[in-house]
């Protein structure tokens, strides 16, 4: 059976966007972030987190740490797992639309 898409949006792939901010003075990190942002919905995707870090410089194997890693692990499943219109959460869905926030791994990140 074909599934219908009633809302363009949901068509697009859903990303997180991570980001280092490296406190250089040279570069506005938020901007960059929106920019980011911007990038991605240009390109059809819809960013529905953004987690970022403050470090002295990137990590040369993953750009974040290890700890931050395991964060965007979990963000990413927990979001995979809301995409379930099934799952009996829409009254938990509703309150982080609302309040565009949301609590993974103890880390407070905004959608």
């Amino acid at each position: 059976m074909e599934e219908h898409l009633t809302d363009t949006e949901s068509a697009y792939e859903r990303v997180l966007l991570v980001g280092v901010d490296d406190g250089s003075a040279e570069v506005d990190f938020e901007g960059s972030m929106e920019e980011l942002k911007s990038l991605a919905k240009a390109c059809f995707m819809e960013p529905v987190g953004m987690i970022t870090q403050k470090m002295e410089s990137v990590n040369k194997g993953l750009y974040i740490g290890t700890g931050k890693v395991q964060e965007v692990k979990e963000a990413a499943e927990l979001l995979e797992d809301w995409s379930d219109p099934d799952d009996g959460m829409e009254e938990e869905k509703k309150e982080v639309k609302e309040d565009h926030s949301l609590e993974v791994a103890g880390a407070n990140w905004q959608t």
